[in-house]
């Protein structure tokens, strides 16, 4: 197998970040599925949570989320 056919050609679009569930497996893009809610602890993040097992993916500052 040659590298082509393992990969897709680029297409020169901007590839999306992609988040990784380590609890469960699940992926998506930073805009996908994940439930984005309020850090309870800090006003000023937010926690992204897996939509399949509830897991907290990662905490982010809220002005880059919720403008």
């Amino acid at each position: 197998m040659t590298p082509s056919d393992i990969h897709p050609p680029d297409s020169g679009a901007p590839r999306k970040a992609v988040l990784y569930c380590p609890a469960c497996g699940h992926d998506s893009p930073v805009d996908g599925d994940w439930r984005v809610e309020r850090d309870e602890s800090d006003p000023e993040r937010v926690d992204y949570r897996c939509p399949h097992c509830e897991f907290a993916i990662t905490n982010r500052p809220r002005k880059l989320v919720c403008p």
